[in-house]
């Protein structure tokens, strides 16, 4: 489950940025599941349990030179 904030959508990709123990983010493609509420939705495939993810893809893109 991650929260819905985090979950860029662009054209047909549906990503978030996973952001490894140095603190470096990596844009991951994911599959979602349901929406558990109006603030998480559930991650199916591209993520492994307990990785942590960027609350602000926009920023976390820039950081990493892909423009978000």
């Amino acid at each position: 489950m991650v929260p819905r904030e985090a979950v860029l959508r662009r054209s047909e990709v549906t990503a978030v940025y996973a952001v490894d123990e140095k603190g470096v983010a990596a844009l991951r493609q994911v599959r979602l599941g349901e929406a558990a509420d109006a603030a998480g939705v559930e991650i199916l495939a591209g993520l492994r349990p307990g990785e942590k993810v960027a609350l602000d893809p926009v920023k976390a893109g820039l950081a990493t030179g892909s423009g978000g």
